[in-house]
C-alpha cells in the first residue's frame, strides 16, 4: 500500500476516534423560571375570561443519548405559576400547573471552544391542572385536562469537565387548546432554565 495513503488513513482514524468516543448516555436536570402568556377561557355560554399569569417555576429531568452534532432524550417536566389577574381584576386565588412528557431532538453546533450552542424541538403530551381559580366576581374552581404539546429549545452548553455540562436554555412550550365542560383554554409558556447534564 502506498505509504502516503496509509499515513492518511492512520491520521483520519486518529482524528475520528475522539468524536466516536463522544457517543454516550446522559442524565440531566434543570430549574428555572417561566411565565405563561395570557390565556383565554372560551365558554359555550359566552362567559369568556382573560387570565394573566405571574412568573412561575420550571423544573425537569431527562435521560438521553448523545452523538456528535445531535442528541435525543426523554423528558419529564413541571411548570407552575399563579394567576395574577382575571378579566383585569386581581385574582384572589388560582394557579396553573402543567406536567409534560416529551421526546426531544437537539442539534449541536460543535466547535473548538468549551461552549457549544444548540437548538432543539420536542413533542409529547401535557396535563394542565387549574387550582381554585377565582377573583371577587369570577369563580372557576378546579379543572384539569390533557392534550398534545410541543416545545422549541435554544441555548448553550458550557463544558465543566469531560463528563459534565452546564446548560443555559430558553424554552417555548405550546399545546392544543384544552377542553372541559363546554369550555376551552389556550396555554403557552416561555421559560429560561439552568441545567446540569452528566454523561457516562
Amino acid at each position: 500500500m502506498n505509504r502516503t495513503l496509509l499515513t492518511a488513513i492512520i491520521i483520519s482514524l486518529v482524528i475520528s476516534t475522539p468524536a466516536l468516543a463522544r457517543a454516550e448516555f446522559y442524565l440531566s436536570g434543570h430549574v428555572g423560571g417561566g411565565r405563561a402568556s395570557d390565556s383565554t377561557i372560551d365558554n359555550a355560554s359566552g362567559a369568556d375570561h382573560t387570565l394573566s399569569h405571574d412568573l412561575g417555576f420550571d423544573l425537569g429531568v431527562a435521560t438521553g443519548y448523545a452523538q456528535p452534532f445531535f442528541r435525543v432524550e426523554a423528558e419529564l417536566n413541571s411548570r407552575n405559576g399563579d394567576v395574577h389577574r382575571i378579566d383585569g381584576e386581581n385574582a384572589r386565588e388560582g394557579d396553573f400547573t402543567a406536567y409534560t412528557a416529551m421526546a426531544n431532538l437537539y442539534l449541536e453546533i460543535d466547535n473548538s471552544s468549551p461552549v457549544t450552542p444548540f437548538v432543539g424541538a420536542g413533542a409529547g403530551v401535557l396535563r394542565l391542572s387549574i387550582d381554585d381559580l377565582r377573583s371577587d366576581s369570577v369563580s372557576i374552581g378546579d379543572e384539569s385536562g390533557s392534550t398534545e404539546a410541543w416545545q422549541f429549545i435554544a441555548g448553550v452548553a458550557v463544558e465543566l469537565s469531560p463528563h459534565t455540562n452546564l446548560d443555559l436554555t430558553y424554552r417555548y412550550l405550546g399545546c392544543n387548546d384544552l377542553s372541559w365542560a363546554g369550555a376551552t383554554i389556550d396555554y403557552t409558556v416561555n421559560s429560561f432554565v439552568v441545567g446540569l447534564r452528566y454523561a457516562f
